[in-house]
């Protein structure tokens, strides 16, 4: 791991912008946006869409909930390097929901707000 992923993933350390360590998952400002992330798309997804893929469906939420799924599986390894590991892991996730919105749009499966 390099030396600045390090400063910044250190769950021991970790500040939530008031100089004060961080003792539970939910107490990170990166968790609490994917859990933003997730509840939204839970509600966009259970709109009444004219026609239903719940594949489709199944997957953007299933890919929204791991975003802040691994970002805890990390904080409760107890290390640095696996907490590293699984945000890098978390991160990628975004791109899959963005893909699926946008396919998601494109087969009307939800209607842009």
């Amino acid at each position: 791991m390099s030396r600045g992923w390090s400063r910044v993933v250190s769950r021991h350390t970790a500040c939530n912008g008031t100089g004060m360590s961080i003792k539970r998952v939910d107490e990170l400002r990166v968790w609490q946006q994917a859990t933003e992330l997730t509840n939204a798309v839970s509600a966009l997804t259970k709109q009444d869409p004219p026609q239903r893929d719940f594949a489709l469906r199944d997957q953007l939420r299933h890919t929204s909930v791991s975003i802040v799924a691994n970002i805890a599986e990390g904080f409760a390894q107890g290390s640095d390097r696996g907490f590293a590991r699984c945000l890098v892991i978390a991160k990628g996730s975004p791109a899959g929901v963005r893909t699926l919105l946008a396919l998601a749009s494109d087969h009307h499966q939800i209607r842009p707000g």
